[in-house]
């Protein structure tokens, strides 16, 4: 029986207890044995123990993917331990990450003894950028400061533990803060120790009060007016101030000769045009100073005016875990909010854009069998086939989408619907609730490009052979940079997830998912985990519409399980192709009290192969099946 993986929010204390009072153990082979308890504190909390030598402390290490982000001992004592015979209960292990690779969740962090093939089960499914910070012990800065140009201090900067962070930089003038920002734009530097890597280029503009002539120490500040300064510090004032002094007084005495000189000169000469001359003269090296820091001036005015428009936007602030409806106001500046910049560090959950469909905003203009419809006084989309939404709004090539709507009365229907950006067909899930309130939470599939629009749009289309009821509407869209969407849309769980695999599938079990004309597909290896988030309930259903497998022969054997509980499967083959099968089951889960649900689906190792086994093609990975989507509904 596969064991219940456990949320990253499940309390650890809590569940401590019932792990060693039932005996549990995570490992498969080898003498060492242990599990992972859950998340607490930051703090990834789990027990370790080899019972040949039970006084013993063994290491663990924590793996994405290949890539090592973790170690320590399992060294500390646990009372449930001591209880339950494991040595001395000085077994425990509480760890933080020391590291994120450079790609984006979703993934998974696997725990292994260390020196041994011993795996701690349940693996840590992580679904967003938020979650993996919360678990990092710190930050390891690196950069420079290469200089002063165009008005501004320039430099790099890159935590070497999370690339992904853009921390905050401050320009200090000797003890005073003068300029706090956070970097956008991505550039690629090589180390000292020869590792090319993605940092964070920044520029912190220049105030006017360091031009008076007197020289200044600048020094650059990463984490804020707290952090600590990014190498040694920048002298700015005295030598460009003074020269252009300097000139001035030169080109004042020359001034003061020619007229002088001009006195004796004949009427014959144009007074008007030397006097032209002159003042050119003197205008000349102020202009040049007022061209240096002209770019800086302009590049502060349109970060205070990007700011300006996105508090306009986001009044009334709102609950990160809960998308509520925001009104679309216009930019106050025509300039793409750049991504993933577009928000602020700290809160990565903001969307880039929402349009509440209620007001018929002029920025949403739907094509095709996606119309326009007005009850009850307030306007929505109509979903009557296939059709697009052209939206205006600072958007780019990729992003994460919210579609929030009503009308599910049959869920069939969204397992049809095929939803995609700018040219690309989507990954995702669509929750549906008790009232037909739907939600779809996507991203787009790499790889999977056709030719992008002119303008920021979303496709809906429908599977061959199925049709629009035309009772779904669309009532919020709402955009996120890449991978920052949330993980969850309401504050209730929904009674039934269709899930679109790819953004969906959180275990190294999966592998990366494939475009297709029909949205996108999933192939996964011997076992795989999905967490989906349904209404707590004794009985639950799985539809599968589509299962194609790498041979036959792997059908018979499949299992899936809920929980741990397993599904009594109905498999046949589909009526227009027989090398696909359609899968139905229903499971009973006992306990009934938890949101959050592990589906399991696995066949025996022995009989996973890869294609270049079968003589099919040079694909070395070990393949089972590809899956489309799954729908799991909670009975009531």
């Amino acid at each position: 029986m596969a064991r219940r993986q456990l949320a990253p929010t499940e309390s650890a204390t809590s569940s401590t207890a019932s792990k060693f009072a039932a005996g549990q153990s995570g490992a498969h082979a080898g003498s060492a044995e242990g599990g992972i308890i859950g998340i607490h504190d930051g703090t990834v909390v789990g027990w370790a123990w080899n019972p040949e030598q039970p006084y013993e402390t063994v290491d663990v290490e924590f793996y994405i993917e290949d890539i090592r982000v973790a170690s320590g001992a399992a060294d500390k004592f646990d009372i449930e331990l001591a209880k339950a015979q494991r040595g001395n209960g000085m077994h425990r292990f509480e760890i933080r990450l020391d590291r994120l690779p450079a790609k984006s969740p979703p993934f998974v962090i696997r725990a292994l003894v260390a020196g041994t093939r011993v795996e701690l089960l349940p693996s840590i499914s992580i679904a967003t950028l938020d979650e993996a910070e919360r678990l990092l012990s710190g930050h390891d800065y690196v950069g420079e400061v290469s200089g002063v140009a165009n008005g501004a201090v320039c430099g790099w900067v890159l935590n070497r533990r999370n690339p992904h962070d853009a921390p905050l930089l401050t320009l200090r003038d000797g003890d005073t803060d003068v300029v706090t920002h956070a970097p956008s734009e991505r550039i690629t530097r090589v180390l000292d120790s020869g590792v090319t890597v993605t940092a964070f280029r920044f520029e912190l503009s220049l105030p006017q009060n360091v031009l008076d002539g007197k020289l200044h120490a600048l020094t650059v500040l990463v984490g804020g007016p707290e952090g600590r300064a990014l190498g040694t510090p920048v002298l700015f004032g005295a030598s460009d101030v003074t020269s252009i002094a300097r000139a001035l007084l030169t080109v004042s005495e020359r001034l003061d000769l020619l007229e002088r000189r001009l006195e004796s000169y004949k009427p014959a000469w144009d007074v008007a045009q030397l006097e032209r001359r002159v003042a050119s003269k003197v205008v000349e090296p102020v202009d040049m100073l007022l061209n240096v820091h002209r770019d800086s001036v302009e590049r502060e005015m349109a970060v205070v005016q990007r700011q300006i428009t996105e508090i306009i936007r986001h009044i009334p602030e709102i609950d990160l875990d809960f998308l509520a409806p925001s009104v679309s106001v216009p930019a106050i500046e025509d300039v793409a909010v750049p991504s993933p910049a577009a928000f602020d560090p700290i809160d990565r959950n903001k969307p880039l854009v929402a349009f509440e469909l209620s007001t018929r905003p002029l920025l949403v203009q739907p094509r095709g069998d996606v119309r326009w419809i007005s009850a009850d006084g307030e306007a929505s989309l109509a979903v009557y086939g296939a059709g697009s939404v052209e939206l205006d709004g600072p958007l780019g090539d990729s992003a994460d989408v919210v579609i929030k709507g009503s009308g599910a009365s049959d869920t069939a229907e969204l397992v049809a619907l095929i939803v995609g950006y700018n040219g690309r067909p989507m990954s995702g899930r669509f929750d549906v609730f008790d009232n037909g309130q739907w939600a779809f939470t996507g991203s787009a599939i790499e790889g999977g490009g056709g030719i992008a629009p002119a303008r920021p749009t979303l496709t809906f289309d429908y599977l061959s052979g199925t049709h629009s009821t035309g009772r779904l509407r669309i009532h919020d869209l709402s955009f996120f940079a890449p991978g920052r969407g949330p993980s969850r849309t309401g504050e209730q769980a929904p009674n039934a997830a269709i899930l679109n695999l790819g953004r969906e599938a959180s275990s190294a079990g999966w592998h990366p998912v494939e475009a297709g004309r029909w949205g996108g597909i999933c192939w996964m290896g011997e076992m795989s985990d999905v967490s989906v988030n349904l209404h707590p309930s004794g009985t639950y259903r799985i539809d599968i519409p589509e299962i194609r497998p790498l041979v036959a022969e792997l059908i018979p054997k499949m299992q899936i399980f809920l929980d741990g509980e397993p599904f009594a499967l109905e498999i046949s083959p589909m009526a227009k192709d027989s090398s696909a099968y359609m899968v139905q089951g229903r499971c009973v889960i006992r306990s009934g009290s938890q949101e959050m649900h592990t589906l399991r689906i696995s066949f025996p190792g022995e009989d996973v192969k890869s294609p270049m086994e079968l003589g099919l093609n040079p694909d070395l990975r070990p393949l089972s099946i590809a899956v489309r989507c799954i729908m799991l509904s909670a009975e009531a």
